[in-house]
């Protein structure tokens, strides 16, 4: 399981590198929270969330989950808004808004690490 937690995160940090940095190449790509892009907060928490992964201990477990509370929080809002047919969310190609993506990134991360310390 901590290999899956390892994959999941490099493809969640990965995608929100890529989705940043159409934001900041293009502008206006990602909703903003509290005046900064949504992408680039889930990006950071990411990378530090995989830094408290790749370095475990008792404490680091705790800080993980909440750094990855975040990003899940964040995509959780994102989808309820457009399961309420409001679209905040960037899309694909096919039109799939990627807080789908990133909440079921969100959620195989917990789950994953969560199973992998049991």
């Amino acid at each position: 399981m901590y290999w899956i937690t390892t994959i999941t995160l490099l493809f969640a940090i990965h995608g929100s590198l890529q989705l940043s940095w159409q934001d900041w190449t293009k502008k206006d790509v990602c909703p903003k929270l509290l005046g900064l892009p949504v992408c680039y907060i889930v990006f950071v928490f990411f990378i530090v969330a995989g830094l408290w992964h790749a370095f475990p201990s008792d404490s680091s477990n705790n800080i993980y989950f909440a750094l990855v509370a975040v990003p899940t929080f964040i995509a959780l809002g994102g989808t309820i808004m457009e399961l309420s047919k409001r679209k905040v969310c960037p899309r694909t190609s096919r039109d799939i808004p990627m807080c789908y993506i990133s909440l079921a990134m969100c959620l195989t991360l917990l789950i994953s690490k969560y199973f992998s310390l049991n």
